[in-house]
């Protein structure tokens, strides 16, 4: 008897340890993913029987397709070759397309067998199928093709020329013709981006696109020159969403102006060619890009997104009445909305309505206005899809202890389920330091805004610790939310960190995303500015709290995050001893037209606002621990920017260390680079923040 309860104890212990094994960085950085794969655009079935989604069973990045039965959950993997792009279920339930190697496949959910329709020479890039299954087009190299039922020969056109972009924006439900959008750019840069390993140098062009404009065409297989609702002229202006009603009659778009304070919803009657203007939106500062655009399924009413309010909810364009009708309201974001198959009158939406660290499906009856919440739970749901029926909804779900699967909601019962499982064992055997998330009050700018907090094993009040704080990209996103991470490899680091002894704050600085219009554009002309100043406050906020020791508070973060690493070491030396800069923008002159213009204007008219904003005019300030790090072939903070920045240190007299990736771009793909990249992070904030021994 005591030598059982020995080997009882003996495998109690050891399966405690075992699921709480520290992170490492050679875990967070292996290959196969720790996390594995996450599932990747969930489409379900018109029957709600099948979901189709990207993924990579042994948790590579290389993405195949698979099909999974959502009542015996047998999964199928379709596709042997990377990257296969799924295109859409047809009108039988029983089969879908996909494009693979450039050609288009049919698979049969009945059969289980994959078909190649087109033999092209591989350039196949999108297509559109009709209802009746009759008539197949497809694009490749600006050409339309078309194959119909029962012909073995393609019917080809070429409705423009070779420096006209073509997409397809749908298909006429009656007559069958295709709606494609033809844009053209005026003004076009190529900037070099150097394959620095080749044999012999080779540079490949990162091109950065000035004004655009657009047309509309209709076009039918046997059409001898195709029609163009909304006119002949091309409309200057970004373009935007697109939609095209079910009865074929109406084709609705919007279009953001070249100075992106102006948003004009357009409706074109496909029957007598007139096009009306039936809102504007407009913005001193820019407009939002992101919006919702989709007709009702008898195609009497067009929903659409924008945030005029302050924050942005969904509104109902009635086509005979033309009013229009705001369908939610309050200090909220409604991010996403798609319409009921199976009742001209509903609409599913997710917002931050509850918590902006949530995003809960929801219900809304277009006719009574009520709203039901279908979801409860923390978490983040996206990438949502309806049966024909509207009877059951499959999503993207993530919490914060939780990468994201593949679930399903039946509408009835609101029964969630996880469908798919794909989370690796292994990662369940390693400790999880989940964050709390706190508000933080800047004082100078009079605003809140919100941290995760990660604190170290065995914290002790009566300590202080060395501490990180990791700032996200892109600007206008948001990180701090019960989810597993856009950012997951940042996040098992800053696990990581919290694990070896710092306290981190992962935070949501002005201008990001989920917050209302005030927040996204209070760094309107001041980019570095009040973001850069919530850094700072989240800084005296580790201090004030008696969380760290002020003199061992370093920042990081890639991209924009880059950016304000890099304004938190120049304009506020004395409170960041140590900062990573990741493909950092050093100079905003450099960038994209389209993103700088939305926040700094033209750069003719605001030269001087290009210069504020920009770290390189303040590279003087640096005196304590710059790290930067950079993609050579980085084609969108082009390796330029931190060339530059590193002349102006070396003129300046000033130390600093460089780590450059000779092979990566903006995104690392090697995760041998991921790897050293961090461990060269970790390795600067031990050097310069941890005490030393």
């Amino acid at each position: 008897m005591k030598s059982w309860l020995s080997v009882l104890f003996i495998f109690i212990s050891f399966s405690t340890f075992a699921q709480n094994l520290p992170l490492t960085t050679a875990d967070i950085f292996s290959s196969p993913y720790l996390t594995g794969t996450r599932p990747a655009s969930p489409v379900l079935s018109p029957d709600g029987k099948w979901v189709v989604y990207q993924w990579n069973a042994q948790g590579y990045d290389t993405l195949y397709l698979f099909l999974t039965n959502t009542i015996t959950r047998k999964t199928n993997q379709i596709s042997k070759q990377k990257q296969t792009r799924f295109q859409n279920w047809r009108s039988d339930s029983n089969s879908f397309l996909f494009i693979e190697n450039g050609e288009i496949w049919s698979y049969s959910t009945e059969t289980g067998i994959s078909e190649v329709i087109t033999a092209t020479e591989g350039t196949i890039t999108s297509l559109s199928e009709g209802e009746d299954l009759s008539s197949l087009s497809f694009l490749t190299r600006n050409t339309v093709s078309t194959i119909q039922k029962g012909s073995p020969l393609f019917i080809t056109k070429k409705p423009a020329d070779g420096q006209t972009q073509i997409s397809f924006t749908g298909r006429l439900a009656k007559t069958g013709n295709l709606i494609l959008q033809l844009t053209q750019t005026d003004s076009l840069i190529e900037n070099p981006v150097p394959q620095w390993l080749n044999p012999i140098l080779e540079v490949q062009q990162s091109a950065r696109s000035g004004w655009y404009k657009f047309r509309f065409v209709q076009m039918s297989p046997d059409s001898v020159k195709p029609k163009t609702p909304g006119g002949e002229n091309w409309t200057a202006g970004y373009g935007g969403s697109t939609a095209i009603s079910r009865d074929g009659r109406w084709l609705a778009w919007s279009n953001i102006r070249m100075d992106q304070k102006s948003r004009d919803f357009m409706i074109c009657d496909l029957q007598s060619g007139k096009t009306d203007t039936f809102f504007t939106q407009t913005d001193t500062a820019w407009i939002n890009p992101f919006d919702g655009f989709g007709f009702s399924p008898d195609s009497k009413t067009l929903a659409f997104t924008h945030e005029m309010t302050g924050w942005n909810h969904v509104y109902l364009y009635d086509l005979q009445s033309k009013s229009i009708k705001q369908m939610t309201s309050g200090k909220y974001e409604v991010d996403f909305f798609i319409w009921n198959p199976g009742n001209k009158d509903e609409l599913f939406l997710t917002s931050t309505e509850t918590s902006p660290f949530n995003r809960q499906i929801w219900k809304l009856n277009i006719r009574t206005g009520e709203r039901k919440s279908l979801t409860e739970t923390d978490g983040v749901r996206t990438e949502i899809s309806v049966s024909s029926d509207g009877k059951t909804l499959s999503y993207l779900k993530t919490s914060l202890s939780e990468p994201s699967d593949i679930w399903l909601l039946d509408v009835k019962t609101l029964k969630e389920t996880q469908l798919t499982h794909s989370v690796p064992p292994r990662f369940s055997s390693f400790k999880k330091t989940l964050p709390e998330i706190k508000w933080i009050k800047n004082r100078e700018t009079n605003t809140e805004f919100p941290a995760q907090v990660f604190l170290p094993d065995q914290y002790s009040p009566d300590k202080t610790y060395p501490a990180v704080i990791f700032v996200h990209g892109a600007g206008y996103l948001q990180n701090v939310l019960n989810h597993y991470g856009y950012y997951w490899r940042e996040n098992l680091f800053n696990q990581y960190l919290a694990q070896q002894g710092y306290i981190v704050l992962n935070i949501d600085y002005s201008g990001s995303a989920g917050y209302g219009r005030d927040v996204r554009i209070s760094i309107y002309k001041d980019m570095g500015g009040a973001d850069w100043s919530d850094c700072v406050a989240a800084a005296r906020y580790l201090t004030q709290t008696g969380l760290a020791d002020s003199s061992r508070i370093g920042i990081y973060g890639g991209s924009y995050g880059g950016f304000l690493t890099l304004m938190g070491l120049f304009k506020s030396p004395d409170v960041f001893k140590a900062g990573a800069a990741l493909r950092s923008v050093a100079n905003w002159e450099l960038y994209n037209r389209w993103y700088t213009e939305q926040r700094l204007g033209s750069l003719k008219q605001n030269k001087a606002i290009y210069e504020k904003t920009s770290p390189v005019t303040y590279a003087s300030g640096l005196k304590n621990h710059l790290l930067v790090l950079h993609g050579m072939v980085d084609d969108n903070v082009l390796f330029q920017d931190v060339v530059q920045l590193s002349q102006k240190l070396i003129e300046l007299n000033k130390k600093f260390d460089v780590m450059y990736y000779p092979a990566e771009s903006h995104g690392f793909k090697d995760q041998k680079a991921w790897r050293h990249q961090y461990e060269e992070i970790e390795n600067h904030f031990n050097q310069f923040l941890k005490e030393k021994l």
